[in-house]
This record gives C-alpha cells, structure tokens and sequence, in this order.
C-alpha cells in the first residue's frame, strides 16, 4: 500500500511539473510576441536568505551607467524567513520582484533552452561576476552616487531602539560572527555542517569589544540568533541577538548607521555593501566572495592542508578553495585556523584610525601590500583602498 501511494504521489508530481512547464511555454510565447514592442527580461533570486539579493546589487552596478530599454523582472522561488521581509521589501521597492514559487525556476530555464538568452536578465551570480576585476574598481569610482539609503517605513520601525539605548549615527560599531544558528532555526531538517568552515566563535571578538568599550565607542553584536551569548556586562555593549525587541529593520538600521561593521564570511555583508558602510571582514575564506567599494580591510583564516602537512600559501587558498566548492570536502582535506582576539583586535583600530583620519601606513606596510597582491596573480587587480590588514600580513608575511 505504501508503494502504491508512493508512486501515485510521484505521478502526481510529474504531471504537476509538466503542467508548469506548458504554462511556462505558454506565457513565454505571449512574452515573445510583445518584444517585438518591448524586451521583457527575467531571472531568479533566492530571496530566502539576505545574501541571495548581492545578484540583484551586482545587476544595479553593472547597470548603472548603462540606457536600458528593457523591463526587467526578478522571481523569486523560496519564501522569505519573517526576519528578512525588511529586507525583501527593501528591494521590492526598488525593482520588479515577483514571488512565483517553483513556478520561477521552471519558467526561467524554459525560457533560457528554447527561446534563447534574449528575455534572460544577464546579471551575474557568485560563479560568475569578476568581482576581483571590476566590482571594486567600479565601486570605487561612483561609491556615493550608488549608495542606497533607508526608507522611512524602516527608519521610523528602528528609531525607538535607537533612543533606549542611546545610540548616535557614526558612534557605534556592529559586530557579527557567523555560526550554525540561523540556518538551523530558519531551515531545520537540512544537514548545513558543510558551510561550519566559515563559523567562527564570538569569544575571538571580545578584546575588540572591551577595546572600544574603554574607548567609550558603543559595540552592537548583530545577527537575528546566536549559539553563544556574550560573556560581557557594560551599558555600551548590546548583544542584540538576544535582546527581546529585535527586528529585521532595527538590523538594517544598525548596519546603515554604525562607524563601521565587522563581518564574518556570511551573506549579511551585501548589507553595509549596498549601503556603502566601511567593512572589516574577519575570519574569511574566500577571497572571491569579498565585496566592497571604498573603504575595506580583511583578515583571512588560515587554512592548514593535511595533505601538504602545512598551512597553505595565501595564493594557494585562492587556488584550491572556490566559492563554488564542496565545503564538507574542504572540512576532510583542511584545517581552518580563526583569526585570534588580537589579529581582530588589531585590523579594527586600523579601520577605526582610517576613518577618523589619522592612519598613516610606513613603506615596509606598502610594499608588504603590493606583494601580497602580487603574489595572487592576474585574477586579482588591486583596489588601492581595499587592504589586508597591516598586522596581520607583517605577522603572516611568511604566506604570501
């Protein structure tokens, strides 16, 4: 009987999907015969979690400049999490964004296989998009013209947040350390212990916290849910995480009105990105997921091969670790060391001096920096306000 049912279910399934794809086909002839009037251009975002909206940012870059007489229209297929509807809607407000179910994926790649590549928006996608050639550079150039400010609906939702707890634009920093948490509340039933090599603990950003707690800048521990709460008591450090009057626009205020945010490897970069808040990337990996426009400062994990039995040159982690790649086979093949309390410690005062204007780098720093971009080869051309950390490159220079 279960058998039965079964495969009773899957022929339902099938006939389902086939439904769908002769909607699909239908609707796209219709689309073809308006384009001899107006090009109807589509694609899909995974508007399920915050980092599956940098395609959308890339195409809004690319495009800046560019006349286009098209209309562009954005699909979504998975649903968003409550906690980033701000975020979604932040987005909807700015382009054509539909949420089609499984229905967008069909429809897309239909449209790709028999009618060619002309209704497709060509935006690029983590795979694809140089952001080691042109990204930064392009940034660079316009970064005020392209920055996105928040809407009011937004601002007004995180004020009062704002006046409990004291806090002033430009006068406080966020903090974020990726871990298993969201993944695991958000979309429980999936093994995500692949990506546990870009995690790293909140215990290694405590001395930058009480640094700029003595300081008295205030510190914001940022992120929807956490593993581990922070072992800190002041009144100018909030670990927002597990504050009860959290909401995603109170996460988005905080990331446009900080001095500047430190990031682990996680999606919730595209937001001080889009908005164009200075960033220090922590604990990364992959080089070719990092993204910026000005004002940027990275640290690396160090990456320990069991095979090599030795920590692998920083142009080897380029090489061997993709974006694209499999993290469980990274997980068996390679060790992954965080950055210690003061290596953060240390890349946060350097941005905090380059913002207040009173960082001056000596010529052995300089010229460490040009070597460490040379060494990575042609893939990468430098972004002269984009550095690794000063401390951390004179203390690791042996990698690169």
């Amino acid at each position: 009987m279960h058998i039965i049912k079964r495969k009773v279910l899957n022929l339902l399934k099938i006939i389902f999907f086939q439904f769908l794809f002769l909607i699909s086909f239908f609707l796209i002839l219709l689309i073809k015969l308006i384009n001899a009037f107006k090009v109807i251009r589509f694609n899909v975002i995974d508007r399920g979690r915050i980092g599956g909206f940098y395609p959308i940012e890339f195409y809004r870059i690319e495009n800046k400049d560019k006349k286009n007489d098209c209309i562009d229209i954005f699909l979504t297929e998975q649903l968003t999490n409550n906690y980033n509807k701000e975020w979604y809607n932040f987005w909807k407000s700015q382009f054509n964004i539909f949420h089609l179910g499984r229905f967008s994926n069909i429809f897309c790649k239909t449209n790709g296989k028999y009618f060619g590549k002309k209704n497709i928006i060509p935006y690029n996608n983590f795979d694809k998009f140089p952001i080691k050639d042109n990204l930064i550079k392009t940034i660079s150039k316009n970064y005020e013209l392209d920055k996105f400010s928040l809407t009011e609906e937004i601002d007004k939702k995180a004020k009062p947040f704002f006046n409990n707890n004291n806090l002033k634009n430009g006068h406080f920093i966020c903090v974020h350390n990726r871990d298993s948490a969201f993944l695991n509340k958000h979309r429980p039933g999936i093994d995500w212990s692949y990506h546990d090599y870009r995690d790293s603990s909140i215990l290694n950003y405590h001395k930058t916290i009480n640094h700029f707690d003595k300081k008295k800048i205030k510190v914001v521990r940022i992120g929807e849910t956490a593993l581990e709460k922070l072992d800190l008591k002041s009144k100018n450090i909030l670990d927002y995480p597990f504050m009860p009057e959290k909401n995603s626009a109170i996460d988005l205020s905080l990331l446009y009105n900080c001095k500047f945010s430190v990031i682990s490897e996680t999606g919730l970069s595209i937001v001080p990105f889009v908005f164009r808040k200075p960033i220090v990337f922590t604990n990364w990996i992959l080089l070719d997921s990092i993204h910026t426009y000005k004002e940027g400062v990275f640290i690396l994990k160090k990456v320990f091969s069991l095979e090599k039995n030795r920590y692998l040159k920083f142009r080897e982690i380029v090489m061997e670790i993709k974006n694209t790649g499999d993290g469980n086979l990274y997980q068996k093949k390679f060790k992954f060391e965080e950055n210690d309390g003061e290596d953060i410690l240390n890349v946060c005062i350097e941005m905090n001096r380059k913002i207040d204007g009173n960082l001056k780098y000596s010529d052995i720093e300089n010229n460490l920096q040009n070597k460490f971009w040379s060494n990575l080869g042609r893939t990468f051309e430098r972004n002269q306000a984009f550095r690794i950390g000063s401390d951390f490159l004179l203390k690791n220079q042996h990698l690169i």
